[in-house]
């Protein structure tokens, strides 16, 4: 199979939400520094040599989130054995330095498993945050001569300006945002008690897309955040009600708290980095994409040696499905993909 039509049968099956060619799933537990780390792996019949680690997004599903499932089943129908860890602290919804430390770990442990990885080698795959993290283990010496290629849909070159736009724009998506919130709002006393009602908020949001989304089911709206607020005091509960709606106070908020992020902007410091990456790297990102914005995978490029970049007016917020109504778009996602998977498979 070529890089062209391994791209092609990847984007159909994302498409149409399954493949013609069969697809075996196997659960399993892998033993790495900081636990057990409880993983999918999905193998098609013949697989390439050289298999593909897929971290998954922040989705309290983890592993096992509907639409990431018909990701790596895309993935594998391309030819590659998938191999899907779980990070307890990007399920948990964590924005933490111990994340990158976790799945470098587990990743140096399905490397060096020859039943998983035959070859010794693999290739990243992720979406958002996630990308960054499969970034940063790209470039860390004990990885970097083992990582065939990385794709890093709709993720970043820096953390601060992440945070800031999500912060800040009054475009920017409110589940993002409220992510952000719950995990900064403790580091500043004063701001410690509304910590709860912004991880509420982020959980009431997620539980009311999930319920509206038809690939998945048995979700229904919550409304854990009202009953939250209920308990605080009036100054908190104006508190709250300013940072859900009010950009200038959300600017004086950020101002105050960025001090207290130094440990995860430089963790997340994608561009210091960049220059360690050996694998060839696909940035791939959506040109509205208002969690992180294309202008993150722009700045990046330029710091990697080996990459190609897309930016597509058809690919939502670390999304791998893409829309068929512009075939010269299209074209480049399929090339762009392509690229990838050539490196993956070598």
């Amino acid at each position: 199979m070529t890089s062209f039509s391994r791209a092609l049968h990847f984007i159909l099956a994302q498409q149409r939400g399954k493949s013609a060619r069969r697809v075996f799933d196997n659960p399993l537990s892998i033993s790495a520094p900081g636990g057990d780390f409880k993983t999918a792996v999905y193998t098609p019949e013949n697989p390439v040599r050289h298999p593909i680690i897929f971290l998954h997004g922040m989705s309290p599903l983890g592993i096992h989130d509907p639409r990431q499932i018909i990701a790596v089943r895309a993935l594998a129908a391309a030819g590659f054995r998938i191999i899907c860890p779980e990070i307890p602290s990007i399920k948990d919804l964590k924005i933490t330095t111990e994340s990158i430390g976790s799945f470098a770990g587990v990743a140096q442990a399905i490397l060096d498993d020859a039943r998983l990885c035959p070859s010794g080698r693999a290739a990243f795959f992720a979406p958002s945050f996630s990308g960054a993290i499969c970034l940063k283990a790209a470039a860390m010496p004990a990885l970097r001569d083992r990582i065939t290629a990385v794709c890093a849909l709709g993720s970043m070159a820096q953390v601060r300006g992440s945070m800031e736009y999500l912060f800040l724009s009054d475009e920017a998506d409110t589940y993002a945002r409220y992510i952000v919130l719950a995990n900064y709002l403790p580091l500043v006393k004063k701001y410690r008690p509304l910590a709860a009602v912004f991880a509420a908020l982020a959980r009431d949001n997620w539980n009311e897309s999930a319920s509206k989304n038809p690939r998945l089911t048995g979700f229904t709206a919550t409304h854990d955040a009202e009953t939250i607020l209920k308990k605080l005091s009036l100054p908190n509960r104006k508190r709250a009600a300013a940072l859900k709606s009010d950009r200038s106070y959300r600017k004086e908020v950020f101002a105050e708290l960025t001090p207290y992020m130094e440990r995860e902007l430089e963790a997340y410091d994608i561009v210091a980095v960049a220059g360690s990456i050996q694998a060839p790297t696909l940035l791939m990102h959506g040109i509205s994409d208002n969690v992180i914005p294309p202008g993150e995978s722009l700045r990046l490029a330029p710091h990697l040696a080996r990459k190609r970049l897309v930016i597509s007016p058809f690919l939502g917020h670390a999304d791998s499905a893409v829309s068929l109504k512009l075939i010269a778009d299209v074209w480049r996602l399929v090339a762009g993909f392509a690229y990838f998977f050539r490196h993956a498979a070598r």
